[in-house]
């Protein structure tokens, strides 16, 4: 919803990165976002994406990605270790963090091996929408399946952040397939999952804990010698009970924010201003519950608010766009091989969403006629784009083409043959022939020009006689004009022509040469 937010989305429709691209080897192709950064929040009223619900009851959020790394003011989305389990296989490597979707079908993706033949999902949706080259794709937590997605590949992260490469058109219609259990293109957390800038934010935050009774795990830095707690759903629905009691009660939504100069944008979020948009309240929520020893990522994407004209269509748009904190719950935490030798993972438990931006953060005022028409064009260009693509249309079309394609060259084949038949009868038939053999005139234009001048381009032969030939020789142009565009008429009229044009050659050459025309 704010500056993090929105260019995430710019960096899905622009092919731009939401925030840098790290230098280092090791967090190459790093997606970021950062907080704090903006102070009067502009909001977009621009539609981006369309749901609608087919089975199963309709998503709270959509979430275009996740990140798991905090350092001073940016969220960062970091690679996973190489000796992960979840490490990623040479024929499924798409750069950086993102692995290729398993192919499950015609224009159709599963995340796993297991969900290629399944088809008894609890949930599921379709999204319309503009897509581009490496488009991000807004999904509900849990999808495992995507269908009527042409393209050349699918990939995702292992913070589920799902994107579309090469895109065979410019817009789709996206089957979504969902379970209210683990999302499928999500990792289970690790030790990373706990972490709090030590020197920055521990010192705030163990602040605004101690206020509400909560002690800090104190494991001190990675990596650590003992387990983590683990956290029930049952407790963590207690914690999350209780920052929403807090939240709602101590601090105020706003879109205008200052700036933090300290460096610390979430402690003196917390301890000092306690006013801020949905990327506060949502990094704030991230720290606190890491910081009592749950798992959290700071997810970003959009809330599922304003309904369409149907009863199942649910409008996206800009101002929708949305922060907020995702906690794994449950399962047993073991010790797994990693970068740093052996690196604690959790096991067994299940993502959910906690958000505890407060009430009545979004402007659902109507927005007007023409905001009305702007949404009509957007769905009429999406459609349009849809309906050429679609199987009918395009077959229909490619034979049209096939067939236009055939004709015109079946036509210019026919045309060389029989021209090439006729050959030099056609020749000697057409006007161009006439004029440049059989024409008498041929050799007394040439004559004609070197004493009177060359005859203008655009001037007709008729008309040029007329201006030069002697009063009486006049004649000689109706003459012309009847053998050029009349035929000859016989061998009796081509001899009298003749005839005239040598006296009117002897006539004019008594004559002075006129000046050049």
């Amino acid at each position: 919803m704010v500056y993090g937010v929105i260019s995430v989305y710019d960096y899905v429709m622009r092919m731009t990165s939401p925030g840098r691209i790290s230098e280092s080897p090791d967090l190459s192709l790093e997606t970021r976002t950062q907080i704090g950064q903006v102070t009067n929040l502009q909001q977009s009223k621009s539609i981006r994406w369309r749901y609608y619900v087919e089975a199963g009851e309709k998503p709270e959020r959509l979430r275009l990605a996740a990140y798991n790394w905090a350092l001073g003011s940016d969220w960062r989305a970091k690679l996973r270790s190489r000796n992960y389990v979840e490490k990623i296989t040479p024929e499924r490597e798409a750069g950086g963090d993102f692995e290729m979707l398993l192919p499950a079908g015609e224009e159709s993706y599963v995340f796993h091996e297991g969900d290629l033949d399944r088809e008894d999902f609890k949930r599921s949706g379709r999204l319309e929408g503009g897509l581009t080259n490496q488009s991000v794709i807004p999904m509900a937590l849990g999808t495992k399946r995507l269908g009527g997605i042409a393209a050349g590949s699918v990939a995702a992260n292992s913070m589920g952040t799902t994107q579309v490469n090469q895109p065979e058109h410019g817009a789709a219609s996206m089957q979504l397939s969902a379970d209210s259990g683990v999302a499928s293109g999500d990792h289970d957390p690790s030790d990373r999952d706990l972490e709090v800038p030590l020197h920055e934010e521990i010192g705030g935050i163990d602040e605004f804990l101690e206020k509400m009774g909560w002690e800090g795990l104190s494991l001190g830095e990675p990596p650590w010698a003992k387990a983590p707690p683990t956290i029930s759903a049952e407790e963590a629905k207690e914690l999350e009970h209780r920052l929403r009691m807090e939240f709602s009660t101590q601090f105020k939504y706003s879109t205008f924010s200052d700036y933090s100069r300290s460096g610390k944008p979430i402690s003196d979020f917390l301890n000092e201003q306690q006013v801020g948009h949905c990327e506060y309240f949502a990094s704030a929520t991230t720290m606190l519950m890491r910081r009592i020893g749950v798992p959290a990522r700071y997810c970003v994407g959009f809330v599922v608010r304003e309904q369409g004209n149907g009863e199942k269509e649910w409008i996206l748009r800009g101002k929708h766009a949305h922060a907020w904190c995702q906690i794994y719950v449950g399962g047993t935490w073991r010790q797994e091989r990693g970068e740093r030798k052996l690196e604690w993972r959790c096991r067994g438990g299940r993502w959910i969403e906690v958000d505890l931006t407060p009430p009545g953060w979004l402007d659902e005022r109507p927005d007007g006629w023409l905001q009305g028409i702007a949404d009509w064009f957007q769905k009429f260009r999406t459609g349009a784009i849809l309906w050429f693509a679609g199987p009918v249309v395009s077959t229909v079309l490619n034979w049209v083409l096939v067939l236009f394609g055939g004709g015109l060259v079946i036509y210019l084949i026919v045309k060389l043959i029989v021209t090439g038949r006729r050959g030099g009868e056609f020749s000697k038939d057409s006007w161009d022939e006439r004029v440049r053999t059989r024409n008498s005139f041929r050799s007394f234009e040439r004559w004609l020009a070197r004493r009177v001048g060359p005859r203008p381009a655009a001037m007709p032969m008729s008309s040029w006689l007329r201006n030069h030939l002697p009063a009486g020789e006049r004649g000689l142009a109706e003459q012309y004009e009847a053998v050029v565009f009349g035929g000859e008429g016989g061998e009796e009229k081509l001899s009298a022509l003749q005839q005239q044009l040598r006296r009117v050659r002897k006539e004019m050459g008594r004559q002075k040469k006129t000046p050049k025309a």
